[in-house]
């Protein structure tokens, strides 16, 4: 925004004539920029003494008053405007610590990352012990994550292909999850109240929690490990308290149900229920006696200056009843899929670990023939590596949360029939 449209709008704002959107819109800048918080301190100041200074003349005639308050109060916004761009340079060049305006930073990333900072610069990755104001952080494909650190102790991870954006003012701090997967552990207590948690269908405010979310369009899943979190269903307004080991699901058809649950028991055998929970790819109807499939989807992939094309089919490893699996060392992951030309297939799993927050990713490849017959895969869990070293060596005792399979700059006609979780 600039400065003078900033200026309009809070002389806008006092005049009583700026619409609903452009009050989101300040409220949105006065959240993120600090000077424009200060002109709006100042000019509200101005206003209330003005309007007292109004009222105290009440022998003179309201149109005498009005044009001199109107006119004073320009004139002290424009005057206001230069003094805060003066302080904003000499605050510049002044050497001082500059981490005061930032509100987290980044502890470890991995994958396609993209950040567009308020300010609407745009990065294509982020570095360890980067500092981060508010903006939008976006992973951008199923082996995508990072890990942010708040300036309070709080932590949140993002991962597979998901969006989301932080800022703080003076309501405290808000994370929107657009889409996607996120996990956060939230410090408490907070000076300035509890963390907020929006999403398309739900607002979550979370003090001293651990929780994860998964939210899309249409739905949201809270699950809480830790804590109690106060979670309102936006399409009709009503309100959960959801306590530890439990979950919400928040749709926008208010006729589902919208109860805090306790969570499933954990189960050693899984099977995917597709089309539920499909992330990313194109289903493909049963036809005839051909099950239905899973075909994977191109997607650009850049990371390390290097772009490439994903031929990517990712889906949840939770299925309708929200029961989570927990790997254990003699199990083993059963792909039934196609191929239409031989090529190096990569598989992956994402997992968290037991009792809340994201573990790691963990991925094989098999060199595959094309064939118009289905492949059958039996890979045991030991045969998953970490992809980053930052990862628990081993998956073993994880929940498997995410499924991908993919190949890399080659369309082979990739398929996901069905993934199976078995353990003897």
């Amino acid at each position: 925004m600039s400065p003078d449209d900033a200026n309009e709008l809070i002389e806008r704002y006092f005049l009583g004539t700026i619409s609903e959107q452009e009050i989101e819109r300040l409220d949105q800048h006065l959240q993120n920029d600090p000077s424009l918080r200060e002109l709006f301190r100042a000019t509200a100041r101005l206003d209330t003494n003005l309007r007292e200074a109004a009222l105290q003349n009440e022998d003179e005639k309201e149109s005498s008053v009005t044009p001199v308050y109107f006119a004073m109060r320009s004139l002290f916004v424009g005057l206001a405007a230069a003094a805060v761009l003066m302080l904003g340079v000499f605050l510049f060049l002044w050497p001082h610590d500059r981490d005061s305006d930032h509100l987290a930073k980044v502890v470890e990333v991995g994958g396609s990352l993209r950040w567009t900072g308020d300010g609407g610069e745009v990065k294509e990755g982020l570095t360890e012990g980067e500092a981060l104001s508010g903006g939008t952080l976006e992973s951008l494909s199923a082996d995508s994550w990072a890990e942010i650190a708040f300036l309070d102790g709080s932590q949140m991870v993002l991962w597979g292909q998901s969006s989301v954006t932080f800022s703080e003012g003076t309501g405290g701090r808000v994370v929107r999850l657009r889409e996607g997967n996120l996990s956060a552990k939230v410090s408490s207590p907070r000076k300035d109240g509890a963390m907020r948690f929006i999403t398309p269908t739900a607002e979550a405010e979370v003090l001293g929690t651990q929780l994860t979310l998964r939210a899309d369009a249409s739905t949201t899943k809270l699950t809480v490990y830790e804590g109690r979190v106060r979670v309102t269903r936006l399409a009709d307004g009503r309100v959960q308290d959801v306590p530890a080991d439990h979950y919400v699901v928040a749709a926008l058809d208010i006729g589902e149900d919208f109860l805090a649950r306790p969570r499933a028991q954990y189960v050693d055998t899984w099977k995917s229920t597709l089309p539920y929970g499909i992330g990313h790819g194109e289903w493909h109807p049963r036809e005839d006696d051909a099950p239905g499939s899973l075909k994977a989807k191109p997607l650009l992939w850049r990371e390390y200056e290097r772009n490439m094309v994903l031929y990517l089919a990712t889906f949840t490893a939770i299925d309708a009843e929200h029961r989570v699996a927990i790997l254990k060392e003699d199990a083993h992951i059963r792909i039934v899929g196609r191929l239409e030309e031989n090529g190096k297939v990569h598989f992956g799993l994402t997992t968290h670990r037991v009792g809340g927050g994201f573990a790691g990713k963990y991925i094989v490849a098999r060199e595959l023939s094309g064939s118009e017959e289905p492949f059958v895969l039996n890979l045991p869990i030991t045969a998953f590596q970490r992809q980053y070293p930052c990862f628990p060596e081993t998956l073993v005792g994880h929940e498997l949360i995410d499924c991908w399979a993919l190949t890399i700059n080659k369309d082979a006609g990739l398929e996901i029939v069905s993934l199976e979780l078995l353990t003897p």
